[in-house]
């Protein structure tokens, strides 16, 4: 087995998840890549039924994006695992464009697409619009390695472990799950690549909501924070990472003040994220 597409759903999602997995069966059938591909669904609270054999659903009772992730995982039979959400779909050439660059370029283990809006075709957040080129990711860019768009070999999670369950939607820190694990390879030397053909389309979520924003900067201070005390030479790294959205927020809030409330939940993620994780 080469590639195990895992997706993650929880709800009454059903017809967004069908939309997804119709778009991975058909890049597989045309692309010639049945025997080599698989769909594990792990179902978080609903009822699923998918009479396909190349569809496999695990049902599981404790809620949570990463033990989720971490369930499939164990079960995954690829030698590449591809994290999709489960209202995306990816473009026709997805995995031709993988197969291609896997065998053509050794030694990644870890690889990440672009995310464009599934309405407009636009980019789904601005990085998308300033990395047009394939380019390493570092920690500044770390933006670029989001949930729907990243692929790790399972040799990669044998070599660092599974995805830290304190970690993403359900979970104590709420968010920064897979940003959690990209800082764990880019700590260790490991080479991540991002490769802008490898396309995901998912909904636009141009206005979240302040407690969205509060959520995902919560776990991405909190992951900063538990790198910090797991690698203490990394402090001065880790800290500018954290206190450059509260610096861009003051700035934001002063030059908009009729949107402060958007960016005191910045500053709050920021500043509780990383006390809660460092005083818990």
């Amino acid at each position: 087995m080469y590639f195990s597409f895992i997706i993650c759903t929880v709800g009454d999602r059903f017809t967004e998840l069908k939309k997804c997995i119709d778009s991975i069966k058909q890049n597989i059938e045309d692309n010639g890549f049945s025997a080599e591909s698989e769909i594990i669904i792990v179902n978080q609270g609903c009822f699923l039924d998918f009479q396909d054999d190349k569809i496999r659903v695990i049902t599981i009772e404790r809620r949570g994006l990463s033990n989720a992730r971490n369930h499939a995982i164990r079960m995954a039979s690829g030698e590449f695992l591809i994290f999709v959400d489960d209202d995306a779909v990816i473009s026709h050439d997805y995995l031709k464009t993988l197969f291609n660059f896997v065998n053509g370029n050794s030694g990644f283990g870890a690889l990440c697409g672009k995310i464009i809006e599934l309405e407009t075709k636009n980019a789904f957040v601005d990085i998308f619009n300033k990395n047009r080129q394939s380019t390493f990711l570092n920690y500044n860019n770390y933006a670029l390695f989001m949930g729907s768009s990243h692929i790790l070999a399972k040799e990669i999670i044998s070599r660092y472990g599974l995805y830290d369950e304190d970690f993403g939607v359900g979970a104590k820190y709420f968010a920064a799950e897979e940003t959690e694990y990209l800082f764990r390879l880019l700590d260790a030397g490991e080479k991540v690549v991002y490769i802008p053909d490898l396309i995901y389309l998912h909904p636009s979520d141009k206005t979240p909501s302040n407690k969205k924003r509060f959520q995902y900067w919560y776990g991405f201070s909190a992951a900063c924070a538990k790198h910090i005390c797991f690698h203490p030479k990394l402090i001065f790294l880790y800290s500018c990472l954290i206190i450059k959205p509260i610096v861009s927020s003051i700035l934001r809030m002063i030059l908009n003040f009729r949107e402060r409330d958007i960016y005191l939940h910045v500053i709050k993620g920021c500043l509780f994220g990383a006390k809660d994780y460092l005083c818990g």
